[in-house]
């Protein structure tokens, strides 16, 4: 048995050692769906992420290993783009980094609006209405989105936006007149 790993053997147990930088302790589960039965092996490096094709953020989720262990192993979201089979659906379990659906995942307008992310969670991971408009946002779109006037502010959203807004456009996206909008948007923020 492999040091570190104390008491009764279960499959999601922790290993009670602090994890290194680029290398991860494994529990002995997590070590054979790993490593296998043949090859034991207590930790976990980003060169063995590199290796496999089998060890996606997926996979290493699903034998629990938690998003901030895998953040230790490889900080950089990048890179776990790139080798960890990392889909637009998993963003929300990565927050930690965050990654970037539009600069990590190139996604587009429609991509983003499938997914239905609160704008909590779009601000979480980077996104900014600047880079929306980039990627084909439009008042039109902005209001099938249903965010209010402070959740798009949030986003970055400021009066200069409204260049070329009318009133009908302020209602159907933020249910205020376009002079209702311009006050709110002169207001100072409040966190």
């Amino acid at each position: 048995m492999a040091s570190g790993w104390v008491g009764r053997e279960t499959d999601m147990q922790q290993p009670t050692q602090k994890s290194h930088p680029m290398a991860i302790e494994l529990s002995p589960y997590q070590s054979v769906m790993i490593h296998g039965w043949m090859r034991p092996c207590s930790v976990l490096t980003w060169k063995h992420v590199m290796a496999s094709e089998q060890l996606t953020w997926p996979f290493l989720r699903s034998i629990g290993l938690s998003p901030e262990r895998l953040k230790a192993l490889q900080p950089d979201p990048a890179e776990w783009v790139k080798h960890g089979d990392v889909q637009l659906s998993m963003l929300p379990d990565m927050l930690c980094f965050p990654v970037h659906p539009i600069l990590h995942l190139r996604a587009d307008i429609s991509e983003i609006w499938q997914m239905q992310l609160p704008s909590q969670l779009l601000e979480a991971m980077g996104v900014t209405y600047q880079q929306l408009v980039d990627i084909g946002m439009t008042k039109q779109i902005m209001a099938r989105w249903s965010f209010s006037l402070n959740r798009w502010r949030s986003l970055g959203f400021r009066e200069g936006d409204l260049q070329g807004w009318t009133d009908r456009d302020c209602v159907q996206v933020f249910h205020l007149s376009l002079q209702q909008t311009q006050a709110e948007l002169r207001k100072p923020v409040l966190k």
